[in-house]
């Protein structure tokens, strides 16, 4: 009786049927592979750094994106989360064609404005300066700026823990996450959205992802805190003849009402 003397699959096979999985389950629009690969999905801002990807992902719910950790998982194929790829330390590429980008853009539901509780729960896809419009209509904003507004999207914030314009008065993006809704790598959905300000039920594990760049999962929602938007505002341009003048100027202006 002969024997079956065929090899086992390949990496190419094996990343081929993941692909075709991937293409069955999401959509074949939500997979983007060979030239359709381009543009802001391999490069940064500044375009001065390819990144390479097996393929690009567009999920556009939670439960898409925990498919494709549970299939990504199964398969040992890596998973790079990238939002609206405004960094500039090409911390959403990799050199080598060996993993997965999944884009969040399609995640863009604001779930809900509370104005009593002056919180948003919203997806993590949500360009910054959207929020900021839907936010207007109820007298509020979000008190983290950023020059990308326009294209900077929420879950890149927390997962950067970004700064911006505000810093200095409002503190980092962190500060106004209180909670988050993250997929694992396993593709395990966890939440620590409760919507309420006092929260003391014991330590939220998942404010360790605040700043983690997507090291620890898959940011799909966060409840944010937000503050009432000002009604006016005035921009000084101030000369100090040195460092010391600037940090009295500084302290001064820090200890004075903020609104009228």
């Amino acid at each position: 009786m002969m024997q079956d003397t065929a090899s086992p699959p390949d990496d190419s096979t094996a990343t081929a049927s993941l692909l075709r999985q991937l293409a069955e389950e999401l959509g074949a629009a939500s997979v983007l592979t060979g030239d359709a690969i381009a543009g802001p999905y391999v490069e940064d801002w500044s375009r001065d750094r390819t990144g390479r990807c097996l393929a690009v992902l567009r999920p556009d719910s939670v439960q898409a994106v925990s498919r494709i950790c549970q299939l990504c998982a199964k398969a040992g194929v890596g998973v790079i989360p990238q939002g609206g790829h405004t960094g500039l330390v090409g911390g959403a590429q990799r050199e080598t064609a060996d993993c997965v980008v999944v884009s969040t853009a399609r995640l863009k539901a604001i779930r809900g404005i509370d104005p009593d509780n002056m919180t948003a729960t919203v997806e993590a896809g949500v360009v910054l300066q959207n929020l900021q419009v839907a936010l207007a209509g109820h007298g509020l904003e979000f008190p983290v700026s950023i020059g990308s507004q326009g294209s900077a999207q929420i879950g890149g914030l927390v997962s950067t823990n970004a700064g911006g314009v505000q810093v200095v008065r409002h503190g980092m993006t962190g500060a106004h996450v209180q909670g988050l809704e993250m997929v694992l790598a396993d593709g395990r959905v966890i939440s620590s959205i409760s919507g309420l300000h006092k929260d003391n039920r014991g330590p939220d594990p998942l404010r360790i992802a605040i700043g983690g760049e997507g090291a620890f999962g898959i940011m799909t929602a966060a409840c944010l805190r937000l503050t009432p938007s000002h009604g006016t505002t005035a921009t000084a341009y101030v000369g100090c003849d040195g460092f010391d003048a600037a940090l009295a100027l500084f302290r001064h202006v820090r200890g004075r009402p903020m609104s009228a």
